[in-house]
Order: C-alpha cells, then structure tokens, then sequence
C-alpha cells in the first residue's frame, strides 16, 4: 500500500500526566491522553522511549489499519509508559502530530510525593421497594502525577466502583450501597492509588442504622 501524504506518523496529545518530583533510578509512568487518528482507520503502533540529553522524549507512532472501510469516529488515545529515571533528568516531553508537550520533572534524593486526596459522600436514597438504594461519590485528585484507580470496601474485600470517568489527572466515581429494611450502620472505606502506584489514606464514610 503506497503512503499517504496526509497521513499522520504520530498520534495527536493532548495532554501528558508525570510525576513532578522523582528518586534517582525510580521508575517513571507517564500517561499520554489524546487521539489516534483521524477516524477508526488508524491504531497504535508503539511509543519509543528515548533520551535526548537532559530529556526523555515519547514518540507515540501509528499505524494504517488495512482495509476499506472504517468508522468515522475518533480513535481515543490512552497509554502509559514506564521507564527509569536517571540524575539531571529535567523534563519528559511527548512528539505529537500537531504539539510537543513538556512536563518539567525533579530528581531528587528522597523525594516525596503528595498522595492522592479523596472525597466521598452519600447522596439522597432511593426507595427501591423495602429497600433503599444509596448512590455513593467519590473525587479523587492528585497534585503530583495523575490517579491511576479507586478502590472501595463495606466489607473485607477491596473493589472497583461501579463507574469511573476521567477528568485529566483526576478521576470521579459512583457506586451504589443497597441497604435493606432495619440495616445496620455501614463502613464505607475508599482509596485511591497514583501513577506511581502510590496509596492515598483511606477516607471513611459512615451510613447511619437504617
């Protein structure tokens, strides 16, 4: 298949989530958040990691998918890469097709790293027959990286939400607590774990005895 002119070597960036503040050696992940290509023709080949100096540089590449026919609707790009920190490392820089974005970074002894912060809260029940259904919120947020995922427990086992939706390095979740007639108070614990794989606190929320 010939190449086409018009056809992009690297997908589109919009934005690039690292940790500021690094250990000499510590691994790094960094998150490119963008898109593919211009319709469902295109995917994800690779990202190339390389140093340029004081610099590591992510180069996310693409590739045409054989065919004829594609959908129109844009590929999203969600990737997370890892690779080592090294000392005079000052910035992570992603190639785009349209941008280069740059995110400064410090490598430091003993660095230290703002976990991430939590809120929840329970919202209005819903009646649903005897019982009641509790929609239960949750807002993660990060100073220094990005959020990776929440965890959440009313018992002994740590799960997902029910649903999760990303706002850039943030995430915000909704899970439901179905509480029957004459339930007793409830432990809702909730967490949160960074890029870096870093835990938050746990944050506790308490439903009263129904």
């Amino acid at each position: 298949m010939a190449s086409d002119p018009a056809s992009p070597a690297t997908a589109q960036v919009s934005l690039l989530l690292v940790p500021h503040v690094v250990a000499p050696g510590e691994s790094i992940v960094a998150r490119l958040l963008g898109t593919v290509g211009p319709n469902g023709s295109w995917s994800l080949e690779s990202v190339e990691v390389r140093r340029q100096g004081a610099s590591v540089e992510l180069v996310p590449h693409v590739r045409r998918v054989p065919g004829d026919m594609f959908t129109q609707m844009v590929v999203p790009l969600d990737v997370s890469v890892r690779f080592a920190a090294f000392a005079g490392l000052r910035d992570v820089r992603v190639l785009g097709s349209d941008t280069t974005l740059v995110v400064p970074v410090q490598v430091r002894k003993q660095a230290r790293r703002a976990p991430p912060r939590v809120r929840i809260h329970a919202e209005s029940s819903i009646p649903i027959g005897a019982d009641a259904a509790v929609p239960i919120v949750i807002d993660a947020t990060s100073a220094d990286g990005w959020v990776e995922r929440l965890e959440i427990r009313s018992g002994a086992l740590w799960v997902p939400p029910d649903s999760v939706e990303r706002d850039g390095s943030s995430l915000q979740a909704r899970t439901t607590i179905r509480r029957p007639p004459h339930d007793g108070a409830r432990r809702i614990e909730v967490r949160a774990i960074d890029g870096q794989g870093r835990r938050s606190r746990r944050v506790v929320l308490t439903l009263p005895k129904r």
